[in-house]
């Protein structure tokens, strides 16, 4: 409990010396700004099928783009990226899963001409032939030559309607007089015997990143922490990253990852940008409790909740510094940012942070009084712990 103690005195002392000030509409920017989440689909595709992806990128960004959807491709890692952005206040799960389809239909040589019409509805499934998982081969015991003999009769059909191409071309021609319908011809694609026996789920990559940007204030601390919390946050398979040219900060690690985990980096990002410093914003990764509560004009604020003029703000707002002595005594650690204050540690702590930043905005009482409250309270109960100890 004394090292506990000595440490959290050590960081609060290096916020006492952080000049913080005033807020300003830059900082109130940053708290408001929402949260950018992105999730990545990222698939390989054979090598022979470059040349056809290539073909059709631009046809499939154009597409794309009217989805709020980004595609690229990466020729060096033979792989295709979707990225879908995904607030939290506008989030289409359907587009969502519409777009893991869609990029999983262009990996498995599908024209992008039939794959992108799945954004609009229609219907799609892929069925496994071989020794992959769930393959029917698999599922029915199926010997290994026989897979073989399909395989090789499937490309000698192909040949041969290869041959016959220019045969049916003028039978296809005055059909197609007759009819007003479209005709729709499907299309055999055959992957070979190597591709048919890998799991198609272990190419399979998806993931998910956090965006916040920061107040150009704190870019220092940032940076200074940068290496520290790149290896906390690895050993939890999350990466992060910082990018001063635009200010932001972002976190990315694999959708699939623990629902909490991905929470609690989520957080993370939000303190950070927040002015915590870094060694403790990750200590929520050992589940410790925070709190961000608005003490300004924004939603949820105090003022604009209880209708507190400005020029009673400011002057109370002055007096709120004091309450971090509260905190050295209680064991949590306070960040006033702006118009923002941050708590984190027991609930205790948090709900009588609560209490007292409520009572000097609102009601304009200072922390002196309860600061002497705080110091008799946790002298009486050192004191009862020592007559416990001699007895």
């Amino acid at each position: 409990m004394e090292e506990m103690k000595n440490s959290t005195e050590a960081v609060l002392e290096k916020e006492r010396n952080d000049v913080v000030g005033e807020s300003t509409e830059k900082r109130a920017l940053v708290e408001s700004s929402a949260l950018v989440e992105y999730i990545s689909f990222v698939r390989r595709y054979p090598k022979r099928i470059e040349s056809k992806l290539q073909k059709d990128l631009d046809m499939v960004k154009s597409t794309l783009e009217d989805y709020g959807i980004t595609y690229r491709m990466d020729p060096v890692n033979c792989v295709v990226v979707l990225n879908v952005l995904c607030t939290t206040r506008a989030r289409d799960a359907d587009l969502i899963e519409k777009a893991r389809v869609l990029v999983r239909l262009l990996a498995l040589d599908v024209p992008a001409s039939q794959a992108i019409t799945i954004l609009k509805g229609r219907n799609w499934e892929v069925m496994k032939l071989g020794y992959q998982k769930d393959g029917l081969c698999s599922q029915c015991g199926t010997k290994e030559h026989f897979l073989e003999y399909c395989i090789k009769s499937t490309q000698e059909f192909d040949a041969g309607l290869n041959r016959s191409k220019e045969e049916m071309k003028n039978l296809t021609e005055a059909v197609e007089k007759k009819r007003n319908d479209d005709v729709v011809c499907g299309s055999t694609h055959n992957f070979g015997h190597s591709l048919m026996d890998e799991d198609e789920d272990s190419v399979n990559f998806e993931y998910v990143s956090f965006t916040r940007r920061y107040d150009e204030s704190i870019e220092s601390r940032l940076q200074e922490y940068l290496p520290m919390v790149k290896s906390t946050l690895e050993d939890y398979g999350i990466g992060y990253r910082m990018e001063p040219e635009v200010c932001i900060i972002a976190f990315y690690t694999k959708r699939t990852r623990d629902a909490d985990l991905i929470g609690k980096a989520k957080d993370i990002l939000r303190l950070l940008t927040l002015a915590v410093v870094a060694p403790v914003a990750v200590t929520i990764l050992n589940g410790r409790n925070w709190e961000v509560m608005g003490l300004g004009y924004q939603k949820g604020g105090l003022c604009s909740q209880f209708g507190i003029n400005k020029e009673k703000f400011y002057e109370r707002l002055k007096l709120l510094p004091a309450i971090r002595e509260i905190g050295v005594m209680l064991f949590c650690n306070i960040q006033i940012f702006g118009h923002i204050l941050v708590v984190l540690g027991p609930t205790s702590c948090i709900k009588a942070m609560r209490k007292f930043a409520k009572d000097c905005i609102v009601h304009g009482i200072p922390p002196a009084s309860r600061i002497k409250f705080v110091k008799e309270r946790k002298a009486r109960y050192e004191m009862r712990k020592r007559q416990e100890a001699c007895d």
